[in-house]
């Protein structure tokens, strides 16, 4: 149940397929355990990494990792751990909802993801997806994908 080592392993097997050096994958590992509420993850070249919203406050869990890909062969990967508590919320997203641009090129960017989260909606995500679709004015093109978990 280490992420760090399924991310190395993961890194392995994507490595032993044979593909190109332009063939990579980028991935945030974590693994909860209820009893302790310690989180463990590790990242893979994930950006942008993901919040943690804890009494009306948010913080990024930012650490660096290389992406899995050919070109990083056999590299070690570092393990994290936070500590997480009621009402606390994991908030996961992908490049594609920061990154989306509109008619000026101005992407939406991580700070208005994060205002709509200390928002208080009482649904972010749904917020966020009509956000993010009314800023867009060019055709999107990366993935557009979030998720948001809180703890009991």
């Amino acid at each position: 149940l280490s992420p760090a080592l399924a991310l190395k392993e993961l890194s392995k097997r994507f490595s032993s397929m044979g593909l190109g050096i332009d063939m990579y994958f980028t991935c945030f590992c974590a693994v909860y355990n209820h009893d302790t509420n310690v989180l463990r993850f590790a990242n893979a070249g994930h950006n942008p990494s993901p919040l943690v919203l804890s009494d009306g406050e948010i913080r990024s869990l930012e650490v660096a990792g290389f992406p899995i890909s050919p070109l990083f062969q056999n590299r070690d990967y570092e393990e994290y751990s936070q500590t997480l508590y009621t009402g606390d919320k994991l908030f996961f997203m992908t490049d594609g909802i920061t990154e989306a641009t509109d008619e000026k090129g101005t992407p939406f960017s991580i700070e208005r993801v994060k205002n709509l989260i200390l928002s208080e909606e009482s649904d972010v995500l749904k917020k966020l997806v009509n956000s993010v679709g009314t800023h867009i004015k060019t055709n999107q093109v990366d993935d557009m994908t979030c998720m948001m978990i809180e703890i009991y």
